[in-house]
């Protein structure tokens, strides 16, 4: 009698949790599906490129991309519609997953991607499994984001059953949602860093070890070849630090612009651009441009852009 009342007790206690956890999961579904009307910003901007967006030109990458590319400057160029959906802190395999699901749904007529050999380098593995929760609404969709997902952790494929789990990372977008602020999307993805109030940076020098991963390496030859697939432009952007490295002389330096060369992929490589390197007071810090160095940058990225266009039409 004991036993059976026992398990009594804990089928209602499973039952209970499926109940709240499910109930949990759609009411962060809902926020989900409301946040993504709002403007490009943290948060939004994945969810945007898998089920909404529909520009010309679509900015990839991570904060240098985020701060430094400009979508009005651009489509002013250009004449094409423009947005950027690079996030802070992204890594490149977590935008190649992004890249493939926007691929399925619309295909832009260029894609502009801030990515360099750091991004094929183990050093920084452990912060980029940290980051794939971002991918968690595309777990179910899409088997390159399940995949990434599931390096979180062994257990990981049993906690992706919880839906308040693999949502627990929504709780900025229903604030933000709830909040019902009056939100501008003037600046399409881009957010400007001030110019004045903090110490210019002092130039760094960075020395690299030899690091490369070759399942980073094959991750971004596959995503490069399926944008390639379907006739979408890619140009493949470095935008400048304020540093001294050894980066483009390192193992995975060399792996990367060999990849590039072999796909015939256009680079434009500005990372150590003498118009900005001399002048501390472009810069946020030694990685970021501030809206003063990023109006320089535009200036001369933006006609090589259009003018590799017109190359290629």
């Amino acid at each position: 009698m004991f036993m059976k009342k026992l398990l009594f007790k804990l089928m209602v206690f499973i039952a209970l949790f499926v109940f709240i956890d499910y109930g949990i999961g759609m009411v962060f579904t809902h926020f989900c599906d409301k946040a993504i009307n709002l403007p490009i910003d943290y948060g939004t901007a994945y969810l945007k490129v898998v089920k909404q967006i529909d520009d010309d030109i679509v900015i990839f990458g991570e904060s240098r991309a985020r701060h430094q590319y400009v979508p009005s400057l651009i489509e002013d160029a250009l004449g094409l519609s423009t947005i950027n959906v690079a996030m802070d802190g992204s890594y490149m395999s977590q935008q190649a997953a992004v890249i493939r699901l926007m691929l399925n749904r619309h295909i832009p007529k260029v894609i502009i991607w801030e990515v360099d050999a750091v991004s094929i380098m183990d050093k920084f593995r452990n912060d980029e499994i940290d980051r794939m929760s971002d991918l968690n609404p595309f777990y179910d969709i899409d088997s390159l984001s399940h995949n990434l997902v599931l390096q979180k952790g062994d257990y990981e494929w049993i906690k992706m059953w919880s839906r308040a789990y693999r949502n627990n990372n929504c709780l900025l977008r229903m604030i933000r949602v709830l909040s019902k602020g009056d939100y501008n999307d003037t600046l399409k993805g881009y957010w400007p860093v001030k110019t004045k109030g903090y110490k210019y940076p002092t130039k760094r020098d960075r020395i690299f070890e030899d690091d490369l991963n070759n399942e980073k390496l094959q991750l971004l030859k596959m995503t490069i070849a399926d944008i390639q697939k379907s006739d979408c432009i890619l140009i493949i952007v470095n935008s400048p630090q304020y540093e001294n490295c050894n980066l483009e002389t390192t193992f995975q330096g060399l792996a990367f612009d060999s990849l590039l060369d072999e796909m015939n992929v256009a680079h434009l490589n500005h990372h150590f651009d003498s118009r900005l390197l001399e002048d501390s007071t472009l810069f946020k810090d030694c990685s970021h441009l501030n809206a003063k160095g990023v109006e320089i940058y535009m200036g001369f990225l933006i006609p090589e852009i259009k003018q590799f266009l017109e190359n290629e039409n």
